[in-house]
Order: structure tokens, then sequence, then C-alpha cells
């Protein structure tokens, strides 16, 4: 439970500190660069999901899947977590980064007119990243821990 809150706190914290920031500092039309162009910051809005994909959809619809739906899921995912006395510590930390992520993009969604504030981008060239923000990143981190626990545990017991 401590370590639960702890993640959701400063998760939240640091994703809407970077995000107020980012509104403050960064433009939509200029980009700045940095390590040879390998990382970018400049301000985006995304009124989808990844890679903006939803963001044509009718506002009404945009609401209910990424706003309602989201929270929902969300709030889904803290109770599972809180009643789940089966959960393996590795699975409850990856679940826990994935909820912080999803609540700081849902708290933008709610206090920003429907849109999350992207601000970085990394990349070389012309392969780059989609913009994305700090609950992007937990909520990569932690589905990326959940894919390799997965996989950690399917793996033959190796005999000796």
């Amino acid at each position: 439970m401590i370590f639960l809150l702890c993640v959701l706190i400063s998760c939240i914290a640091l994703d809407q500190i970077t995000k107020a920031i980012a509104r403050n500092a960064l433009s939509e039309t200029n980009t700045l660069s940095y390590i040879g162009d390998i990382f970018r910051l400049q301000l985006g809005y995304n009124a989808g999901a990844t890679l903006n994909l939803g963001a044509l959809l009718p506002e009404a619809i945009r609401t209910l899947i990424f706003t309602v739906g989201a929270g929902t899921a969300m709030g889904a995912l803290f109770i599972y977590l809180l009643a789940s006395k089966s959960v393996d510590r590795i699975t409850f930390a990856a679940l826990t980064f994935v909820l912080a992520g999803g609540i700081g993009n849902l708290a933008d969604r709610v206090f920003n007119e429907g849109l999350v504030t992207d601000f970085m981008n990394i990349g070389i060239g012309s392969i780059r990243s989609g913009v994305f923000n700090v609950a992007d990143m937990a909520i990569t981190g932690g589905g990326v821990f959940l894919l390799i626990h997965a996989l950690w545990q399917r793996r033959p017991a190796q005999r000796n």
C-alpha cells in the first residue's frame, strides 16, 4: 500500500509539474533540440490516444472513450491492486506504474478540455517516436515490465 501511494503521488506529481512547465516554456511551433537532435522538446496537445489515434472522432465519443472509459479502467485497476492478494510483486509494481500514468493523462483530459499535453520526442534522423510525456513513460515502462515478466515466467526451467 505504501509503495502504491508513493508511486502514484510521485509519478502523477512529476507528470503534472512537467506538463505545466512545458505549457509555460515551450511552443507548438518551435522545437528545442538536444544531444545531436536525438532528444527534442516541443509542445503538443493530443485529443486522442497514442500517436493521436481517435483524435478525429466526435468530441462526445472521445470523451466517452478517453475520459469516461479510461477513468473507469483506472478505477477498476486501483481496486484490483488494493484487493488482490494473489498478484506478485513485479506485476503489482508494473500495474502501479500503468495506473499512475493513466491517472496523469486522465487528469490532463479532465482539466485541459479533453487534451493531453505532450512535449518530448526521441529518435535519430527521420526515425522518431511519437510525442510523449512522463505519464506515457510510466505506462510504457509498466507495460514493458509486465511483458518481460510474463515472458520470463513462461520460459522452461533450466536443466542441470
